[in-house]
């Protein structure tokens, strides 16, 4: 039982430690951070929000009790991760789609 609750604790540090490093980050900045913003039609201040967010899910997962807050901050930071990946993906894809259909010469 001590070893699963040592590596439980270890990860869920560590998932807080780069959810509220990525957060600070993102509030840091004022305007485009990442140079998404345009592409993905969302206004400047999405990022403020969802900086805001993260900073709590963090502290959130790190709560000794209220498993209900944690259950919403776990699946808040299952969506983050899976909608980054998004637009990620789809640049990749561009960038394929046109590295293979530019003419040859």
């Amino acid at each position: 039982m001590k070893a699963k609750n040592i590596s439980y604790w270890t990860t869920t540090i560590l998932l807080a430690f780069f959810m509220s490093g990525g957060a600070t980050q993102i509030l840091q900045y004022k305007n485009n951070p990442h140079g998404v913003v345009p592409q993905l039609g969302y206004p400047m201040y999405f990022f403020a929000i969802i900086g805001f967010w993260k900073v709590l899910g963090a502290i959130a997962i790190l709560v000794p009790r209220f498993p209900r807050l944690k259950e919403w901050a776990y699946a808040g930071i299952f969506f983050d991760v899976t909608g980054a990946e998004y637009p990620a993906r789809r640049s990749a894809v561009t960038a394929l789609t046109d590295f293979t259909s530019s003419p040859r010469s």
